[in-house]
């Protein structure tokens, strides 16, 4: 026999159950779940969230830059953060972006990357483009003006993305990638890319001179800055930095840099000296490069010149006991005829870093550069 106590509280519970999810149904439909409203709510903030185009930003780079830094200054025109100064810091450690309000001194956000990231860029259109390292691609991002930042596209690059630079009309993006060994070109609207251009081992900085003619790369290794013609998109004779700044003529020196790289072009290099033999330096270090402002026309290269010792010679230690081993230096290139401005590289070493013994430096002087602004 049917036990009709427990049929009857079977039914109950079904008839529970029922209007349970009745509610349920009712509910859903009038009342969105926060997880509905934040994600309303960004992509109202973030209206272009996973494209590469720029929207109507309201950001702007803090100046007429050219050239990616792991740290890009810009400000807002409108919002929360009008007109203060907003740091856009490449976090390698936590393979993010900060964001960073520099009048009050805190952080407002912080952006996940796929990898480590490299440099950081604002285009004039506001868009953030980060390189980025760690998986070798170079991304978009789109700041809003509360100084949250949403993902936007990203493309694959050569190995090891590190420095953007983009042409004066801001319609190109020149890329450089360190173990890819390459120099790349994309569309800066678009991110598709127009050409690979192949290099000498560690690339680093990128720098596009005034009229947008040539590309010069700095290199961390092999004393050497490439130059790439833009307009075939081919390596041109690049500029060695293998000098014996002993030997420079004085009166040289004191010469203009137009007239002292003509006379170069007109002479030739010469014989070709070796690292070591008779004070000859050779550069390495090559990270950092920028343009100068006033006088324009020329490539400011920061590096170390460093005297390996003669290889033909037994030496009891690394370099020339009577001078120093490694030289700060800051190399010029002139632009117009893309050539090395001896002057820069023929001065003595400057005594002041120095003590006793003339191979140690002092406090004061810069071995390591990494970074440079003008």
């Amino acid at each position: 026999m049917r036990n009709p106590t427990r049929s009857n509280a079977l039914s109950f519970a079904l008839v529970l159950t029922s209007l349970g999810l009745a509610a349920a149904a009712g509910c859903s439909g009038g009342v969105q779940s926060d997880s509905a409203v934040k994600a309303a709510q960004n992509a109202s903030d973030h209206p272009q969230a996973g494209r590469c185009e720029a929207g109507g930003s309201a950001l702007k780079p803090a100046g007429n830059v050219e050239q990616s830094s792991p740290v890009a200054l810009g400000t807002f025109s409108e919002g929360p953060l009008k007109d203060k100064t907003i740091a856009f810091i490449a976090d390698e450690d936590d393979k993010s972006v900060l964001v960073v309000d520099v009048d009050s001194k805190k952080e407002i956000s912080r952006q996940k990357l796929d990898g480590a990231p490299g440099q950081l860029m604002i285009m004039p259109d506001g868009r953030l483009m980060v390189t980025v390292r760690g998986s070798n691609q170079l991304a978009v991002l789109h700041p809003a003006t509360d100084g949250s930042l949403a993902p936007g596209c990203s493309v694959a690059t050569s190995a090891e993305p590190i420095a953007l630079a983009t042409t004066p009309d801001t319609k190109t993006i020149v890329l450089t990638a360190g173990w890819g060994r390459a120099l790349e070109a994309y569309d800066s609207a678009s991110l598709s890319k127009k050409a690979k251009v192949p290099l000498s081992r560690e690339p680093r900085t990128v720098v596009i001179d005034d009229e947008g003619k040539y590309a010069y790369v700095s290199h961390a290794v092999g004393g050497k800055t490439s130059v790439v013609d833009l307009s075939n998109m081919k390596a041109a004779q690049p500029i060695k930095y293998l000098v014996n700044p002993n030997m420079v003529d004085e009166e040289q020196q004191d010469r203009p840099f137009s007239l002292t790289s003509a006379v170069n072009g007109a002479v030739g290099d010469g014989e070709k000296p070796i690292p070591g033999r008779f004070g000859t330096k050779m550069g390495c270090q090559g990270f950092p490069m920028v343009k100068s402002t006033e006088p324009k026309g020329r490539i400011l290269a920061p590096q170390i010149l460093v005297d390996p010792g003669d290889p033909e010679n037994r030496a009891q230690g690394y370099g020339d006991s009577n001078q120093p081993t490694e030289v700060a230096n800051v190399a010029v290139i002139d632009a117009g005829t893309r050539r090395l401005v001896s002057a820069s590289v023929g001065t003595s070493p400057d005594r002041r870093f120095f003590g006793g013994d003339p191979r140690e430096p002092q406090a004061g002087e810069c071995l390591l550069p990494r970074s440079a602004a003008v």
